[in-house]
């Protein structure tokens, strides 16, 4: 009966399998991209139309805005990560997104937010998102 454990060319079973940490990368960059444009949106959406003196749902547009450019951004990225991997990718698209956020503490007017938010940050969460991780892990 043939063994099923997999063995490196010296005859030394790997501790940890790589793709493992591939997975654990992938999970947090989900995490992360999922929480950039919905969840922790929503826990500041009373303070911001306030601060920011916009209805929430002229606010609550801009969640409809950030997935029709990703969408739109979609068949830019798929030939990005077949040609150049997802490594690089998730951490520029990680690096633009922070930067976003940076910028976005400085705002002071709904267009500035929603101009950021719709471009910058999207953009990086675009680089980082669920299909980069999806296509990386397959």
């Amino acid at each position: 009966m043939p063994s099923t454990i997999a063995a490196t060319s010296n005859g030394v079973k790997p501790r940890f399998f790589y793709g493992w940490y591939i997975v654990a990368v992938g999970f947090i960059a989900n995490v992360a991209s999922s929480f950039a444009l919905a969840s922790t949106l929503s826990i500041f959406l009373k303070p911001l139309t306030t601060d920011l003196g916009i209805s929430r749902g002229v606010f609550s547009l801009l969640r409809s805005g950030e997935g029709i450019i990703g969408a739109c951004l979609a068949p830019l990225v798929g030939p990005l990560v077949d040609r150049h991997g997802g490594r690089w990718l998730m951490a520029v698209g990680a690096a633009i997104a922070g930067v976003g956020y940076l910028i976005l503490g400085q705002v002071g007017s709904f267009a500035h937010f929603a101009t950021i938010r719709l471009t910058v940050v999207t953009f990086g969460d675009a680089l980082m998102s669920s299909m980069v991780v999806n296509v990386v892990i397959a």
